[in-house]
């Protein structure tokens, strides 16, 4: 809930590649995850090419935005799991 929270601001998710993460942070469209073995400096590494590229991470930004609206909100969810459970009883 915490990543969808952060992409309807806009604000990409960097995280750990662990559980079900990867498939609500997908790397360069809403995020990015690291590996468990990454460290600080992998992680300081891609948010200084971000601010480098500062169009880049403009564009990282609006996609974040773009994923919430599309599948990471409480409508989406409320019907994915109505379509689910309509597939389910018929």
């Amino acid at each position: 809930m915490v990543f969808g929270e952060a992409n309807s601001f806009g604000l990409p998710c960097l995280t750990t590649d662990v559980g079900g993460i990867p498939t609500l942070i997908k790397n360069d469209l809403n995020g990015k995850t690291f590996s468990l073995q990454s460290g600080a400096s992998d992680y300081c590494d891609y948010i200084l090419d971000l601010f480098a590229n500062f169009s880049r991470y403009q564009e990282l930004a609006l996609s974040s935005f773009q994923e919430y609206e599309a599948r990471l909100n409480w409508s989406v969810a409320v019907k994915t799991v109505q379509q689910i459970m309509s597939d389910h009883l018929s």
